[in-house]
């Protein structure tokens, strides 16, 4: 089995955007509004964030100790 996708709630559309682009070189593949963006790894996983609030519910709120973890060439 192989993991398709993860939906992250964040909420700052926006700053999920720039974050995962900038930092984890995600490609964006699809936004819609400040409702949802799809962006993929290059490298098969498809990471979609998408803004609770924009369809009326409220903001994220995560436990703590919740993570992801990326793969990545240098910790820089």
């Amino acid at each position: 089995m192989r993991l398709n996708h993860l939906n992250l709630c964040v909420g700052d559309l926006a700053e999920a955007k720039e974050l995962f682009q900038n930092l984890f070189d995600f490609e964006l593949e699809q936004q819609k509004g400040d409702a949802m963006l799809v962006m993929n790894d290059r490298c098969g996983f498809t990471l979609v964030a998408s803004n609770p609030q924009a369809f009326g519910g409220e903001a994220p709120a995560y436990p703590e100790g919740f993570h992801l973890g990326f793969i990545v060439d240098t910790p820089e």
